[in-house]
């Protein structure tokens, strides 16, 4: 039971990591972003995350884990804004029978996700605006599996 509990965290990060950072839409551009030299990022500073939510997310046996969740996401979303990355989708395997996307009877959406993604990279991963060759690195997460699980959008109420 514990390593199919673990299988599923992996199967949640893969998922939110996914959501965040493939671009569904294009993201609004914002003006009057920069690159920063050298003297300019000396003297930045930055609050890191409570370690609370840092331990909740890690250990997911503690209280409201959507809410951990929703703090984490949201506190990348931010950061995420700022960066260019070249996502890539390899291997994307949907069952012909599921592969659909249907309206609910509250006016939410339901779409159900692939089977399975062989890898889903994220290249070159950069500040925007950034000199060519300056990067981060490169993420890559492979063999996904999504087997029966579907996504529903509702609207704010």
């Amino acid at each position: 039971m514990a390593a199919r509990l673990k299988h599923c965290h992996h199967q949640l990060a893969a998922l939110v990591a996914a959501a965040m950072l493939v671009p569904l839409h294009a993201a609004a551009m914002t003006d009057g972003l920069r690159p920063m030299g050298e003297a300019e990022l000396g003297k930045v500073s930055a609050r890191g995350l409570p370690d609370e939510s840092l331990h909740h997310a890690i250990d997911g046996a503690q209280a409201d884990t959507s809410k951990v969740i929703g703090k984490l996401t949201a506190s990348l979303n931010k950061g995420l804004n700022f960066l260019d990355v070249e996502t890539t989708l390899r291997d994307v395997s949907y069952d012909p029978a599921r592969a659909t996307t249907f309206a609910n009877a509250d006016g939410s959406i339901t779409q159900i996700l692939p089977n399975t993604i062989g890898e889903v990279s994220f290249e070159n991963i950069r500040v925007k605006g950034a000199a060519p060759g300056a990067s981060f690195g490169s993420i890559s997460i492979k063999a996904i599996d999504l087997a029966g699980t579907s996504l529903i959008l509702s609207p704010r109420r």
